[in-house]
């Protein structure tokens, strides 16, 4: 029973991780471009987690000012190529 909020957690991350697929099968149906979406979709998870996260960026400014480089390779190559890449691959396949 102590396990049962892991496994919860590890549905709920394969479920939305698929559920990005058919968003972007989607979006591509409805000629919507593929960079757009990335963009709008970061946007918007921006625009839900910062009332929630605020407080921690500016208490730790210094450490994320410190390792800003690393934090925007990570971003570029994790969240930006990744999402763009799978967009575009939508485009030729199916989900």
């Amino acid at each position: 029973m102590q396990n049962t909020k892991a496994y919860v957690m590890l549905v709920c991350a394969t479920l939305f991780w698929a559920g990005n697929f058919i968003v972007g099968k989607f979006a591509f149906l409805e000629d919507i471009p593929p960079m757009s979406l990335v963009f709008f979709r970061w946007l918007l998870v921006w625009i839900i987690l910062l009332p929630f996260t605020y407080k921690e960026i500016i208490k730790c400014k210094d450490i994320i000012l410190n390792n800003l480089p690393l934090l925007f390779f990570l971003a570029l190559t994790s969240v930006g190529l990744f999402n763009s890449f799978t967009y575009l691959a939508l485009i030729h396949t199916q989900v």
